[in-house]
């Protein structure tokens, strides 16, 4: 499965919409174009993941390194509009809590995952 980004202007920075599929097959190529559009946004990048229609752990481990280079360098990374593929890998791996990105869900649509992970309060037992 192919990829494709559309690189749009918006009012906070950049914009990239993607669509298709963040696997290894495509990772060599979409991790130097990724790397190239975030070194390059001045002050915020969002990617747009409402097209995206299958993911991998190479995809995650990307989404990842695109994170930290993000924090390296100064810039607001956001991911939004999460495709169901992309929200079940997230849930999958306990990663919404490190990404931080908003999540917009209405609750029929929530009961499908567990976003349950760092919720609880732990004690201290004396």
């Amino acid at each position: 499965m192919e990829y494709s980004i559309e690189k749009k202007s918006a009012s906070s920075g950049s914009l990239l919409k993607f669509e298709g599929a963040l696997t290894i097959y495509v990772i060599t190529d979409l991790k130097s174009e990724l790397l190239k559009e975030l070194n390059s946004a001045e002050g915020s990048l969002t990617i747009d993941f409402a097209g995206l229609e299958e993911i991998d752990t190479a995809g995650i481990q990307l989404l990842i390194l695109l994170k930290e280079q993000a924090r390296q360098i100064g810039v607001e990374l956001v991911y939004s509009s999460h495709s169901p593929a992309l929200l079940r890998v997230m849930d999958l791996y306990g990663l919404v809590g490190y990404f931080a990105d908003f999540i917009r869900l209405n609750k029929k649509e929530r009961a499908g995952y567990r976003f349950k992970y760092g919720v609880k309060k732990i004690t201290n037992p004396a």
